[in-house]
């Protein structure tokens, strides 16, 4: 429930059940696999999350990155941002050294999408994808 609770706070708004299950199941049973609560030291609040799901333990595993985002009161921060999606990287590339992080992001966001190309992420497709969302 915890964990939960920050992605509502992130989010600026409690997250209904429907849309919960399918965040926890976009990808299939049990995704994503991996949950981050990110802190800046253990004694401290989370100030973010992360979703991911991988096809995987392997060394060359393929993650998804589903979800990543900051508390409200750091949404201003693009460096909080940035700490929080390079932490999420480096915890992936420790699991899986020569594995793929695949994302598929929204217009609606563009300090992550800009975060993400600063990181050496590439376009690779600017397909409009439909998707009915629950709410």
């Amino acid at each position: 429930m915890a964990f939960r609770e920050l992605f509502d706070d992130a989010e600026g708004d409690p997250v209904s059940d429907a849309r919960w299950s399918y965040l926890k199941r976009s990808g299939g049973a049990f995704q994503p696999d991996l949950w981050f609560a990110a802190r800046e030291a253990l004694d401290q609040q989370t100030v973010g999350y992360a979703f991911t799901g991988s096809t995987g333990g392997e060394v060359d595993a393929a993650y998804e990155l589903t979800a990543v985002g900051v508390r409200w009161r750091h949404r201003e921060n693009s460096e909080m941002l940035r700490r929080v999606v390079v932490t999420t990287l480096r915890e992936l590339s420790g699991r899986s050294p020569i594995g793929t992080v695949d994302t598929v992001l929204g217009a609606s966001d563009p300090k992550l999408v800009s975060i993400l190309i600063s990181l050496g992420f590439q376009v690779h497709e600017k397909t409009p994808v439909l998707v009915k969302l629950p709410r």
